[in-house]
């Protein structure tokens, strides 16, 4: 849900540029004057702008403190849209109309006992990335230290034997 200044932001952007996936180039004046009746400051209106990118309801090219190049994305008209309100069944019964009763599936919440004996694994056979480059360098550097080792030996071995 939006707060009412987000909210009249966003008529002032659709009435700037529309929904129909277009990028537009908008002063920040220009939608300042679309809405006289909320006092902001291009700060406020670049920081609302900010947030209704982040909460993906337009998409931002480029922004300055004075303009924008803005898209606007059709999911912001459900925003405005009038939220449908059930009526309870006994209101709805008053009123003439037959309220709709669901059916419940009751074989689709059953669980079968193979289910249960050998439940599927969700992890993958393979090692994370990071596991494999830790053991790939203890390897190694176990390969370097040994090969060491084995050179000091074979020194030792020919100074004093030889």
């Amino acid at each position: 849900m939006l707060d009412n200044e987000k909210k009249i932001v966003c008529k002032a952007l659709m009435e700037l540029c529309g929904t129909d996936g277009m990028f537009k180039v908008v002063e920040a004046e220009e939608i300042m004057e679309r809405m006289p009746e909320v006092y902001m400051t291009k700060v406020q209106l670049s920081s609302i702008i900010r947030d209704l990118k982040e909460r993906s309801f337009i998409k931002v090219k480029y922004f300055t403190p004075d303009e924008y190049c803005i898209q606007v994305l059709p999911i912001i008209e459900k925003e405005f849209e009038a939220p449908k309100q059930d009526l309870p069944p006994i209101l709805a019964m008053e009123q003439g109309e037959v309220p709709q009763v669901e059916e419940v599936d009751t074989k689709a919440n059953v669980v079968s006992e193979a289910t249960l004996v050998n439940p599927t694994k969700t992890e993958s056979p393979v090692a994370s990335k990071g596991l494999v480059k830790k053991i790939f360098l203890a390897a190694l550097l176990g390969s370097f230290l040994g090969g060491a080792v084995i050179a000091a030996i074979a020194i030792v071995i020919q100074k004093f034997v030889f």
